[in-house]
């Protein structure tokens, strides 16, 4: 029996991929008892003689860590808000945000826009301040073996969506079916970033500034969430280089 080795928070996911790749689903290394690991999905615990490369388990912490993935992204060419451990001696200019070095779709930002905000905040220890940047669109691009396979664009259910563009905050995914004609810049770029990480696998989340005609990489997710016909086509390209003779 080969495995999956997957992070807790993305079984639905995981599992999925795991049937279509016939492999075991596992959420511990301990759980690996004969056979061996052939996929890692956000989980890069455990230590094994033969590890994968699908994905490596340094890759993997590189990405979970928004702290290092910053300094990463700043030291390779990639633009990516820079986190910086918050100290409340000094000032920074208002709007910004503040984040916990772990996070998961968002749920750790909150928008400081003044003093009273940073008052009404319980605990500040272990927060990361995080310049503010306006962006118009994000989009969700996931790549395979280093490839742009699938692009959707998040959009507002309403009016009333907010700046965090996430499912909580009144966003969906809209998919974009003609990726030979949109969003080529990116997909570049976003190929450009898994060749220099040595990832194989994932989804970039990441955002573009009309002014200033930039893109902003938020993060790489090495756990994804995936659809039917999205898993589908993960597994038709990670069959072709997991069974390859």
């Amino acid at each position: 029996m080969n495995y999956l080795l997957y992070n807790k928070g993305s079984f639905l996911s995981a599992r999925l991929l795991a049937t279509l790749l016939g492999l075991k689903p596992v959420n511990s290394p301990d759980k690996i008892m004969d056979g061996k690991l052939v996929v890692r999905y956000g989980n890069s615990s455990g230590n094994f003689e033969s590890d994968t490369d699908i994905n490596s388990p340094d890759v993997i912490k590189l990405c979970s860590d928004s702290l290092k993935f910053s300094q990463w992204c700043l030291e390779n060419g990639f633009n990516s808000p820079m986190y910086e451990l918050y100290n409340d001696s000094k000032e920074y200019p208002y709007p910004f945000l503040l984040r916990k070095k772990y996070h998961k779709q968002g749920d750790d930002i909150i928008l400081v826009d003044n003093s009273e905000k940073l008052d009404d905040i319980e605990s500040l220890e272990n927060r990361f301040h995080v310049p503010f940047i306006e962006t118009d669109l994000e989009l969700g691009i996931h790549l395979v073996n280093k490839k742009v396979v699938k692009i959707f664009k998040k959009v507002p259910i309403d009016d009333k969506a907010g700046f965090i563009r996430n499912a909580k905050r009144g966003y969906h995914f809209k998919i974009i079916n003609d990726t030979e004609n949109n969003f080529k810049l990116a997909q570049e770029l976003c190929e450009s970033l898994f060749e220099k990480l040595g990832l194989n696998f994932g989804r970039v989340d990441i955002a573009y500034n009309i002014k200033n005609k930039r893109y902003i990489i938020w993060e790489v997710n090495t756990a994804p969430g995936l659809n039917n016909l999205t898993s589908e086509i993960y597994s038709q390209i990670l069959r072709e280089i997991i069974y390859v003779e």
